[in-house]
């Protein structure tokens, strides 16, 4: 890895957070969906590949067994959350806020983890 990657990635998701959140302020949705396309796949390759980083090679594949289903659990909860948040706001853009909100989040775990890794 080389030395500007620890700081690019938790900027990646960050970018990833912001470009969704113009999705309910544009009426180009076509435009803004490519870039969210473009921006999103970076940061989820990157954090796939934190694993074989910082686990050991036996410890491995159970370590993408608990990644999957931590990831699998989140898909499940989230979307009933994401929903949640339309039917309070009333608003249809709450639930991208929403997405926007956890992709920012995860540029913050993904930071505190560096930061203990470090």
């Amino acid at each position: 890895m080389y030395p500007g990657a620890r700081h690019e990635q938790p900027l990646a998701d960050l970018i990833a957070a912001l470009t969704t959140l113009m999705i309910p302020l544009t009426a180009r949705t076509a435009v803004a969906f490519a870039l969210i396309g473009i921006v999103c796949g970076g940061p989820a390759g990157a954090i796939m590949a934190l694993l074989p980083s910082v686990l050991r090679q036996e410890n491995l594949a159970s370590g993408f067994g608990v990644y999957y289903t931590v990831f699998y659990v989140s898909m499940a909860v989230g979307q009933p959350l994401a929903g949640f948040a339309r039917d309070l706001s009333g608003s249809p853009a709450a639930p991208i806020v929403f997405a926007a909100a956890v992709m920012a989040a995860t540029a913050v775990g993904l930071a505190v983890f560096r930061r203990i890794e470090s």
